[in-house]
């Protein structure tokens, strides 16, 4: 008895189509998940406006070396929110007006950061923020 059969040949390529199809599926919503984080990020960059890059309540997450700086609004002090990585990327972005928060994040991903701020310009921010400005909750 062969172990080639025509069978056998009928199975591992219909296996070989189905690894096929679901490489091409993920990829393609890997694609999507970036470009609605991207449009998300770039959307509450905006809602934060001109101001943010001026100094607000600052953080400097220790474990990722993430830099955020959170603005007032929506009558809270923590009201939005953007983390930029240690090349000055946009990964993350937080908007507490509304209950729950909503989150933009692309740090499984900041290499597609919509944004990027040059990393003097942030620590410039940071020095400006008065040391009694508090940390983000």
């Amino acid at each position: 008895m062969s172990l080639v059969t025509p069978r056998r040949i009928g199975v591992v390529l219909a296996l070989v189509v189905l690894v096929a199809a679901a490489v091409v599926y993920g990829r393609a919503e890997g694609r999507a998940a970036v470009r609605t984080q991207q449009h998300r990020l770039l959307a509450l960059r905006a809602d934060v406006g001109a101001r943010y890059l001026r100094p607000g309540y600052t953080a400097v997450d220790p474990v990722t070396s993430f830099t955020c700086l959170a603005y007032a609004a929506g009558g809270s002090p923590f009201g939005l929110e953007l983390c930029f990585d240690p090349s000055g990327r946009l990964v993350e972005a937080v908007d507490r007006r509304t209950k729950p928060e909503r989150i933009a994040s692309l740090r499984w991903d900041p290499a597609a950061a919509p944004l990027v701020v040059s990393t003097t310009v942030l620590r410039a921010v940071l020095h400006r923020v008065p040391p009694a400005s508090g940390l983000i909750p």
